[in-house]
């Protein structure tokens, strides 16, 4: 055991009388606790049949708990540490038959001087093994300890604070029309204003990503189209998002990210990132001579074996006919623009069915003031109901003079459908005679024949800016041009495709002797025997020994 290279730091932290709601007895609530025991080095303490292990599993779906539903996972560390020793009694220093309400236990692993791992003992979290028989005589009992890693805690307390109005927050004012002030803002700055005291970082390619303030569908000749169908004050006036934890896990089940505390020099900070193949990513090389053993080699998935992935809806265009003046007069035809377009990713790649509801939009006459223009040959995959078992869709394709129509039924069971938020209460319209632009609420009024009333998933409210002649969007979740919307990126579907798990040729288990820091990696196997093993991974679940210095890996091959 490297038992001098380990660190495994404990103190016990109070916030009673600090506080009268337990929900702020949280690292994280700006309330700094009473110290209530030294710190100690647990691993002074720990069995020698303890397998102390720090675990990171990454995406996760539970059939059991949750069908058809992706979770997240906190990662933790467990331990087994003797009772009654010379210089301490560990039931006393765990207060474990007092009122813990108030209480918490930190512990941070250091390797090597580096924090590698930070996390919190929860009263559940605390096991005593045969405590009839626990005595000064008999010190052989146990305590089992499980720390559940800081991602927990995180998500406990902001899940419970409810999320700022748009006026808590300063905006970038982008332009000005039509009397109205057109504002977004840096989507990682709103979140570091969000979640006071925690330290957000961003992959440098998701650190370009806006946040609109408002709904908006905005035209003109110089500017192009700006049309985020939702932004941050729909959301957060609509009701349907929970809390800052719920709005920070539905933007990022729809933009297909994953988020992570790690440890750069000691200092922590909550890292955001792709989830799939990303170039922040270290690529970690462990030779055939590092690998202890490995343990299985399969074709088949650990997760669900689910056909397709759903975003419900990702944007829903609705009102009066007149609003969807197009080439064509025939109002029959200009109908088909509307409706709820939902995002549906097959897991074999053989389509993606990204939605784009018209292909541009110009200026035309004075009444109506925009005339929107057709995608020709792009598949639009529109929600029509539903059974209890199945899904149903229409498939139409516009060939520049007709539409061809498809009917879909999808069974519910072949969806793993992802919470992306949608404002079901709080929509936005413009008006396409007037251009006036209002917001449009439960009960909804009968609409103007001239309305467009929008909405769409949390994410959609995404943006990259540009503040070039003809050209203010450079990307957007879902834009009018297919070219610029993320939604028909490659990122964006090898994101999502990494959900399934079932796109790669093979699956393993090995063990290797290192201890792996980085919770987000990619690790490269080479000189092996077996050249079908020579490729790189993504890991899917980590498990670290840091005493024996050995790393238990599931990994998916790229």
């Amino acid at each position: 055991m490297a038992i001098n290279n380990v660190n495994i730091f404990c103190q016990g932290f109070s916030w009673a009388g600090l506080t009268n709601d337990p929900r702020y007895a949280s690292f994280f609530s700006g309330i700094t606790p009473t110290t209530i025991t030294d710190k100690i080095d647990l691993k002074n303490y720990i069995t020698e049949d303890s397998e102390e292990n720090i675990n990171y599993d990454f995406d996760f779906i539970d059939e059991q708990l949750a069908p058809n539903k992706y979770q997240r996972k906190a990662s933790d560390f467990s331990c087994e540490i003797v009772t009654i020793n010379p210089d301490i009694n560990f039931i006393k220093y765990f207060k474990f038959f007092e009122d813990r309400t108030y209480i918490k236990f930190l512990v941070e692993i250091f390797f090597n001087n580096k924090l590698i791992f930070k996390g919190v003992v929860y009263p559940d979290g605390l096991n005593w093994s045969d405590p009839e028989d626990d005595n000064s005589l008999d010190p052989g009992r146990t305590l089992n300890i499980d720390v559940a890693g800081f991602e927990r805690e995180f998500a406990d307390f902001f899940a419970t604070k409810k999320l700022p109005t748009g006026t808590d927050f300063s905006w970038d004012t982008l332009f000005f029309d039509n009397d109205e002030t057109v504002k977004a803002k840096n989507f990682q700055m709103l979140l570091t204003e969000m979640f006071s005291g925690v330290a957000i970082s961003m992959s440098l390619n998701l650190s370009e990503w806006m946040i609109a303030y408002d709904a908006t569908f905005q035209y003109a000749s110089f500017r192009g189209l700006y049309f985020p169908p939702v932004g941050y004050v729909q959301i957060q006036r609509d009701g349907s998002c929970d809390s800052c934890y719920d709005f920070l896990q539905k933007i990022c089940n729809g933009m297909g990210w994953n988020f992570r505390f790690i440890f750069d020099n000691n200092l922590q900070s909550l890292k955001i990132t792709d989830r799939s193949i990303s170039n922040d990513f270290p690529v970690i090389n462990i030779p055939s001579e590092g690998i202890i053993g490995i343990n299985s080699v399969s074709s088949d998935s650990y997760q669900a074996q689910h056909k397709y992935i759903i975003i419900a809806p990702c944007v829903d265009l609705i009102g009066g006919d007149s609003a969807f003046y197009s080439t064509s007069p025939n109002l029959n035809e200009n109908k088909q623009l509307k409706g709820a377009h939902d995002i549906i990713i097959a897991k074999d790649n053989i389509f993606n069915l990204n939605s784009f509801h018209f292909s541009s939009v110009s200026v035309f006459g004075s009444a109506p003031l925009y005339r929107i223009t057709r995608n020709t040959g792009i598949s639009n995959f529109k929600y029509r109901d539903q059974t209890e078992f199945e899904k149903k869709y229409t498939n139409q394709t516009w060939n520049g003079s007709i539409y061809t129509f498809e009917f879909n039924n999808i069974a519910k069971s072949d969806l793993l459908s992802l919470d992306c938020g949608n404002n079901t209460r709080d929509k936005r319209r413009v008006n396409f005679y007037n251009k006036n632009v209002s917001a449009f609420s439960d009960p909804f009024p009968t609409p103007d024949e001239h309305d467009l009333i929008f909405s769409g998933c949390f994410a959609s409210s995404l943006f990259k800016y540009q503040a070039i002649q003809n050209q203010i969007v450079k990307e957007a979740y879902t834009y009018h041009i297919p070219a610029r919307s993320y939604i028909n990126s490659s990122t964006f579907l090898n994101n999502m495709r990494a959900l399934f798990n079932t796109y790669t040729k093979m699956f393993i288990e090995i063990s290797v002797k290192e201890v792996i820091l980085e919770p987000i990696f990619f690790l490269s196997l080479t000189g092996h025997d077996i050249s079908e093993l020579n490729r790189t991974y993504l890991p899917l679940s980590v498990s670290v020994n840091v005493f024996n210095e050995t790393t238990n890996l599931k990994l998916m091959s790229l």
